[in-house]
């Protein structure tokens, strides 16, 4: 049963036709039964083969896992306590992080640039919005979502443009998409947001960014702004 996925599930047994519901996903780290076999003391704290956000407690010969707080790892020149995991370093098993499961928050945040110019039909890439966010490892995916003005509902939208970076960190994966929306006259007053799914487990209930909304510029009020700069330009003789 090791890294094997677990949940719970509600049903309703009088009304079989009814949805189930389940809870997150939660994954199985298994320590074994003789991790303590060696122990010599009443109770000593030892390295998780598989994770540091673990540790292994052991009571004389008997093992306990046990969860460091957020943030926190126990890791292999630990000696009795979790510490930031920017300072900790981690058992063998994780250095490639190929097989390492992490149990970090899933978060993601969503900058919005203000250039926002309805009718451009080329990306302008020193100009883009970004999503960022903690994603797990394995990696979650960041979407895009918007809400067009008076509808209820968002809807997944594909950018024209995107740029993806992701950074690891005691096999924690932060993911940067930067991304160019050709925006539309339909989405005046919308509102977007960046949107974080698990493909792997698509029971597991999305997080989201605060919402955006739009602030979008005609492109024809660019248009004639320009001009009016050119031709002052060129009565000041810079023409």
């Amino acid at each position: 049963m090791e890294k094997a996925i677990i949940r719970c599930k509600v049903m309703n047994t009088f009304f079989q036709d009814s949805s189930a519901f389940y809870s997150n996903n939660e994954t199985i780290l298994l320590i074994s039964g003789d991790a303590c076999k060696d122990n010599t003391v009443s109770q000593s704290h030892r390295v998780h083969p598989t994770n540091c956000h673990y540790y292994i407690e052991c009571q004389n010969k008997v093992p306990y896992g046990r969860a460091c707080q957020y943030d926190h790892c126990f890791g292999i020149y630990t000696v009795e306590v979790c510490s930031n995991c920017n300072d900790v370093t981690c058992p063998a098993t994780n250095d490639s992080c190929a097989n390492a499961i992490t149990l970090q928050k899933k978060t993601v945040n969503m900058t919005v640039h203000a250039d926002q110019i309805v009718g451009l039909t080329s990306p302008r890439i020193s100009n883009l919005h970004t999503c960022t966010g903690n994603v797990g490892n394995p990696p979650e995916n960041i979407e895009v979502e918007i809400r067009l003005a008076g509808n209820s509902n968002y809807q997944t939208i594909f950018p024209s443009y995107t740029t993806k970076t992701d950074s690891t960190v005691n096999c924690e994966i932060t993911r940067v998409l930067k991304f160019w929306i050709g925006f539309t006259t339909a989405m005046y007053n919308a509102t977007i947001r960046c949107k974080l799914t698990n493909d792997l487990n698509p029971d597991d209930s999305p997080a989201y960014s605060n919402p955006e909304m739009l602030y979008l510029v005609s492109g024809k009020n660019k248009l004639i702004f320009d001009k009016l700069c050119f031709a002052k330009k060129s009565n000041n003789g810079f023409g």
